[in-house]
C-alpha cells in the first residue's frame, strides 16, 4: 500500500529543490526519484505513475508546488489545441450572440491561406476556356 501523504510530501521537497536549483523537473524525473529513493512503497507501475500525476495536481493546487514547478513538454501544436480546447469550455457558458461575436472575431484575425490568387469565378472561367480549347483539338 502506498503511503501518498509522505510520497506527496517527498515530491514537492524534490520538485522545490529542483526549482532552488533552476531546474524545472518534469513529473517522469520525480516519478524516477521517488522510485529510486523508495518512498512510502512507491513503485515503478503505470498506475502509480498516474496517482502521482493526479497526487501532484492536487499538491499545486494546495500550494505544495507552484503552478510552473514541473516542466511540460508538449509541443506548441499541443499547446494551442488544449487552449482552443479550455476556451471553447470556457465560452460554452457564454449566451449564444456572445459566442458568435467570438468566433467571428477570432476568424477575423485568422489569417487566410487562399486571400491571394484568383477567385473562384475566375477559376471556373479559366477551367472552361481550357476544356474548351481541348475539345476542339
Amino acid at each position: 500500500m502506498t503511503d501518498w501523504q509522505a510520497v506527496v510530501d517527498k515530491s514537492a521537497e524534490l520538485a522545490n529543490g529542483y526549482l532552488a536549483s533552476g531546474i524545472r523537473p518534469t513529473l517522469r524525473q520525480v516519478h524516477y526519484r521517488l522510485v529510486s529513493l523508495q518512498v512510502g512503497g512507491y513503485q515503478n507501475t503505470v498506475n502509480c505513475y498516474k496517482a502521482l500525476s493526479r497526487k501532484l495536481v492536487d499538491a499545486r493546487k494546495d500550494g505544495l508546488i507552484p503552478w510552473n514547478g514541473l516542466a511540460n513538454h508538449m509541443t506548441n501544436e499541443e499547446q494551442i489545441t488544449i487552449a482552443r480546447a479550455i476556451k471553447r469550455i470556457e465560452n460554452a457558458n457564454l449566451p449564444i450572440e456572445e459566442q458568435v461575436a467570438l468566433k467571428r472575431k477570432e476568424l477575423q484575425s485568422t489569417p487566410r491561406a487562399f486571400d491571394t490568387g484568383p477567385e473562384l469565378e475566375d477559376l471556373s472561367k479559366s477551367s472552361r476556356k481550357a476544356r474548351q480549347t481541348t475539345e476542339s483539338r
